[in-house]
């Protein structure tokens, strides 16, 4: 049995990330969860970790190179003498054949999956926008219109720039509403929480149900969203958050508590969350999420 580790998507507006360090070498044997490299983009950081046990095999990387999400970076296999595949025969351990990114349009930024499916359904590259990160929902939507054109009606959909969902309906949940309600100028528009116990009310805001509402508010304009989740003891699942959202075509606006003192040097990314009562220092960088 053998894997391909891939390149995730560290950060939603950088399909690259620069190898920082590499901890193993071929033919090495890891356990499963051992760190193979240190991958960084300029917002995040991240480690890559052998998904199985098994003997490095097909690593051609070092560090101070750069690599693009959807890139195998190397392979683990239980037989220490499997040959990976040639580079152009390699492909993503779904069976899905990697896409050349160096043939697409300068500016061009696209989600991995959003690739493969564009490819898929054989859709006009040249159509997708460059004035924002291109998902799978969107290329749906491209796809749909380029097969049935004009079958719409014109009834392309309306976005509310107000319109906000919060993801995750617990005390974190609460304290967001909170603080999306003392800001102004949003609608919230319901609670996603995975959880198939939790439904109702949060805060009077309904909870709707899991990420499995996602593609449906963003067909009803909806594209904001409040990451709700906690990461205390375990940050992956608040990273993971993050992730269905960018795949689901939504961002993360920083959101700032009237009462919090942010200095005019601070420089505050997307996905940030400055509480009540919160003071942000000269010069002080706080990065996506």
């Amino acid at each position: 049995m053998h894997s391909a580790v891939v390149v995730p998507l560290l950060n939603p507006n950088e399909p690259e990330a620069l190898i920082v360090q590499v901890n193993v070498r071929n033919g090495q044997h890891l356990q499963p969860g051992e760190i193979i490299c240190t991958l960084e983009t300029t917002k995040s950081a991240a480690d890559l970790e052998a998904p199985q046990a098994g003997y490095i095999l097909g690593l051609d990387y070092q560090a101070g190179q750069t690599v693009r999400s959807g890139d195998i970076f190397c392979y683990i296999s239980e037989d220490p003498n499997w040959q990976p595949p040639p580079v152009d025969q390699q492909s993503i351990s779904a069976g899905v054949t990697v896409p050349d990114t160096n043939a697409l349009r300068a500016g061009l930024r696209i989600t991995q999956p959003a690739l493969i499916l564009a490819r898929q359904l054989d859709l006009d590259l040249d159509r997708l926008p460059l004035d924002q990160l291109v998902t799978e929902n969107l290329v749906r939507s491209l796809a749909e219109d380029q097969l049935h054109p004009g079958e719409k009606g014109g009834s392309e959909i309306e976005i509310d720039p107000s319109a906000i969902i919060v993801y995750g309906a617990g005390g974190h949940g609460k304290s967001i509403i909170e603080m999306i309600r003392a800001l102004g100028g949003y609608q919230i528009k319901g609670v996603i929480d995975d959880d198939p116990g939790v439904r109702g009310q949060v805060s009077d805001i309904p909870v709707l149900g899991g990420a499995e509402f996602l593609p449906g508010l963003w067909g009803k304009g909806v594209r904001k969203a409040a990451n709700a989740v906690g990461g205390i003891g375990n940050i992956d699942i608040r990273a993971g958050v993050f992730d269905k959202l960018s795949q689901a075509g939504f961002i993360c606006p920083a959101l700032l508590h009237p009462s919090a003192v942010i200095e005019a040097s601070a420089w505050l990314d997307n996905g940030v969350q400055i509480m009540p009562l919160a003071y942000v220092g000269s010069d002080a960088k706080v990065g996506f999420g």
